[in-house]
């Protein structure tokens, strides 16, 4: 059975290769087609996704695969271990040339979690975590730990969103804009284009 350090160190590999085609994608401008759901990929989403594919099942041909881009794929005979794949968690900024994007990897066993790397290699940064291990950071030098915030409180936070449009559709928006309104102070809506509760 492959150990949670293991299979985070790969996940550190597969992250790298898949920079080396989603930065040079980035910095050519892409353009972004839309999905059958509506959502924008690009040539760099699949191209870095059919990357991790194949190097896991090289690898570790006995895992199962979930991606965003591809699709789930099951082999038979598996021990319940399955790679979670987001090739570009971003889009809209990466095609539209905004930094904050990433490439995120992680990997499961019957559930539960034991490795996973964020790469965000137009802001040079990478995060990754493995169960009992700890998490850390790093800006292209040695890894360094990191950890929750000391912030204990809504009202001394700073709240990061995509915005609440899809959550109004959904009848959440309520609540989150109770939970915005209650911090210290939020990214991501422009307060005064809001429809009214």
């Amino acid at each position: 059975m492959d150990d949670a350090r293991e299979l985070w160190a790969f996940a550190r590999e597969l992250a790298v290769a898949a920079d080396e085609i989603t930065l040079p994608a980035f910095l050519a401008g892409p353009t972004a087609t839309a999905k059958a759901d509506g959502t924008p990929v690009t040539e760099a989403d699949t191209g870095a996704e059919a990357l991790i594919r194949r190097g896991i099942e090289a690898r570790y041909p006995h895992h199962g695969i979930l991606g965003e881009e591809l699709g789930e794929a099951a082999p038979s005979g598996g021990d319940g271990t399955r790679w979670i794949i987001d090739p570009i968690d971003g889009t809209v900024n990466f095609a539209r040339g905004i930094q904050v994007w990433a490439t995120l990897i992680a990997v499961e066993r019957d559930g539960e979690l034991l490795a996973a790397v964020a790469s965000a290699p137009a802001l040079g940064q990478r995060w990754s975590a493995y169960r009992g291990g700890g998490a850390t950071t790093s800006r292209g030098g040695p890894d360094l730990p990191i950890h929750v915030s000391v912030v204990t409180s809504l009202a001394e936070s700073s709240l990061v969103h995509a915005g609440i449009g899809a959550m109004d559709h959904d009848g959440r928006a309520t609540g989150v804009r109770a939970a915005l309104d209650g911090a210290w102070r939020d990214r991501g809506r422009l307060r005064c284009s809001l429809p009214a509760s």
